[in-house]
């Protein structure tokens, strides 16, 4: 996107503002991909902090919050239990046994049994 364009699609007082008077002063970086993993760790720093903070005054408050809204989009899901991850594993497929040859590989490993 070329300056002008930009410009042109901003009104007289939006370009008026002092943030975009810093935007135009700033030389643009090419290698802005380098950049994304900083910015998205900041990014999550900051929920990260804002998440703790609500927490504390809910403590403080002696309340409950719910955690699906105070930090949207994650993923509380459950987990499996040892009896769910036995069925889990009875139920794949079952792996073939290969001979190799060596004695003590295949009777301490089973193999080719």
């Amino acid at each position: 996107m070329s300056k002008n364009a930009f410009v042109g699609k901003l009104s007289k007082k939006e370009q008026e503002q002092d943030y975009f008077l810093d935007i135009l002063s700033h030389i643009p970086n090419a290698n802005v991909v380098r950049l994304t993993q900083s910015f998205y760790e900041s990014f999550l720093k900051q929920k990260q902090k804002e998440a703790g903070l609500k927490l504390l005054e809910a403590s403080e408050n002696n309340a409950l919050l719910d955690m699906n809204a105070l930090i949207p989009n994650v993923n509380f899901c459950s987990h499996k239990n040892m009896q769910e991850w036995q069925d889990y594993y009875d139920t794949l497929p079952k792996m073939p046994k290969y001979k190799t040859g060596i004695n003590f590989l295949d009777s301490v490993f089973d193999g080719g049994g």
